[in-house]
Order: C-alpha cells, then structure tokens, then sequence
C-alpha cells in the first residue's frame, strides 16, 4: 500500500512541476508512470540503457521532491482541501450549504 501511495504522490507532484523538468524527463516519466512500459521497453525505444532510463526517472523523482520542498505548492493544496472538507463537515445543516458547497468546488479547482 505505501508504494502505491508514493507513486500518486509522485504523480500529483508530477502534474504540479512538470514544466520544470526536462524534455526527457518528461517523456520517460510518461512511459512509466502513465503508460506502465517497463524499464527495458522505455530504454528500447530510446536507444538507451536500462540504467540510463532508471537513473533519469530517479533523477526525476528526485527533482520533483525538491521542488516541493520549497514551493509547498502540493502541502498547500493538502492543506486547502482539509480546511475546504472541514468547511463542509461545519455547514451542511447551514441554509446556504448549497452556495458555500460551490464555492469550495471552485476553491479545489
């Protein structure tokens, strides 16, 4: 289980920082992480080696928890969707439930 949840971690930060990574980066993130191609298979179609493609996605990994440690950007959001769910949790009984119920959707983006 606490593999599966670092690969969505990674992921979410993958959506956050993408732009700034490489070209590269990018592309065997891709295969990797959205398409499910193996390590050989990504290495295969770009004429490199299986460590070449293991040592870029760590590599990767590497830069996008870098990233978030100091931007925050994924903690915050955390954060706001918390607060946005304890809003809710506040205000169902409220009679403008419905309108503070948009309103956090929108906030979620």
């Amino acid at each position: 289980m606490k593999q599966m949840e670092n690969r969505e971690y990674i992921i979410d930060l993958y959506e956050i920082y993408k732009e700034l990574l490489t070209s590269r980066q990018r592309q065997y993130f891709e295969y990797y992480y959205y398409e499910d191609y193996s390590l050989s298979e990504i290495a295969e179609n770009f004429g490199v080696s299986r460590q070449a493609v293991q040592t870029a996605l760590q590599k990767c990994n590497d830069n996008l928890q870098r990233f978030e440690k100091a931007l925050s950007v994924y903690r915050k959001k955390e954060e706001r969707n918390r607060a946005l769910d304890e809003l809710m949790g506040l205000t169902r009984r409220a009679s403008c439930f419905k309108e503070i119920s948009q309103l956090a959707e929108r906030l979620r983006g």
